[in-house]
């Protein structure tokens, strides 16, 4: 064994061109599928926030509200219990997240027509935290469109009457030019005092999570799903949306999909060639360990050592390298989740792992064709 390591050590030492291009070879194939891991978690996490800020996507609303009255106008004549919301938060592998509940209706505020909006803290079923995407207002407060607080001639700490109910204008928005401007925001409890309607809430919004397209139908799973908890519920989705969010996710995993394997395959062959050259320059020296008594076995533990030495330099190599360029290089790609992108310690065990395995099925081949040749053929042609 120590006489195999010795032969090893010496082959890599007189062949270093040899050594260094298949060490670089794989090098760079560890440092494309580091660089590609990372690459792909921060567009997982970039492509994410940018579909969850395009907003909620799904609507659960009551059984007993008029469809056709909600799709044409938007508005919602009927309530449900608040309790179906926290029903659904309570539900594990469900294909739903960001649930936020919310009670409107139209009021009178000082002689002004506006859209009294009370809204739920953000909920999210067991183990599935993530970063909110409507911060919750306290109780007291108010969040008021530009033309109703133009109307009400108030600014951000004046004190507004809502029914007979004091609150503190928390916010003025600016002007949105649409029914917006016309939004008094509250939180969910204040809303609930001032229409006289304690725990009811007439609409639940939500984000799928299943990324799927109109053509496999996610509604009707997420159906099955609220249905099953909260029979009195009806869930309606904003497709277009839906699949745009859908689309792109899709989009991500399938560029990875085709660029991963191109890299691995050219990577592979460039080992295989050099193996294969390696082992024809070799053959008479091959021809000679065979007549000194050296076995198929040990010629062939031969070649694989080469190949394991040259996995493991480029796996610690081509973690560095692929580590390095995603650290520097990700954070001006991905700047809205710059700050998620860190060095990922457990690429470097499965560079360690993957490298030796990689570079040791690259050169079997060769390998084996080494050992297969005649030793008085190899001789008599030197």
């Amino acid at each position: 064994m120590k006489h195999l390591l010795y032969l090893t050590a010496r082959e890599l030492l007189h062949r270093r061109v040899n050594f260094f291009l298949s060490t670089l070879a794989v090098t760079l194939a560890v440092a494309a599928s580091v660089g590609m891991s990372y690459a792909m978690t921060a567009m997982g996490r970039e492509t994410r926030r940018v579909m969850r800020d395009l907003g909620f996507n799904l609507k659960i609303i009551p059984a007993t509200q008029n469809i056709d009255t909600y799709l044409l106008t938007g508005q919602l004549d009927q309530t449900m219990p608040e309790d179906v919301l926290h029903r659904l938060a309570s539900q594990t592998s469900m294909t739903y997240n960001h649930l936020v509940a919310t009670l409107r209706s139209h009021i009178e505020v000082a002689g002004y027509q506006a859209m009294l909006v009370g809204v739920s803290e953000e909920l999210f079923p067991p183990g599935r935290k993530k970063p909110i995407m409507q911060p919750s207002i306290e109780r007291g407060l108010v969040h008021l469109g530009d033309q109703i607080a133009s109307r009400l001639n108030v600014q951000k700490g004046d004190n507004i009457l809502i029914r007979k109910h004091s609150f503190v204008v928390a916010r003025r928005a600016p002007k949105m030019g649409n029914a917006d401007d016309l939004r008094i925001l509250c939180s969910l409890a204040d809303a609930q005092m001032v229409l006289g309607m304690p725990d009811r809430i007439n609409e639940i919004q939500a984000i799928d999570c299943m990324c799927q397209t109109s053509d496999h139908d996610p509604r009707a799973q997420v159906l099955r799903e609220v249905k099953a908890v909260a029979p009195e519920a009806e869930v309606v989705m904003l497709t277009a949306m839906a699949d745009a969010r859908a689309k792109q996710r899709q989009l991500t995993e399938r560029y990875a999909s085709i660029v991963l394997p191109v890299v691995l395959v050219i990577s592979s062959a460039w080992v295989c060639i050099l193996a294969a050259l390696n082992v024809h320059q070799r053959r008479e020296e091959i021809g000679l360990l065979r007549s000194l008594g050296y076995t198929s076995k040990s010629i062939f533990t031969l070649f694989m050592s080469k190949a394991l030495f040259v996995g493991l330099a480029a796996g610690l190599l081509g973690f560095g390298l692929g580590t390095l360029l995603s650290t520097s290089w990700g954070p001006r790609i991905f700047p809205i989740t710059a700050k998620a992108i860190r060095v990922e310690w457990s690429l470097l065990g499965w560079s360690l792992l993957a490298a030796p395995l990689f570079a040791a099925i690259s050169s079997l081949v060769p390998a084996v064709f080494a050992v297969q040749q005649d030793p008085a053929m190899a001789l008599r042609d030197d």
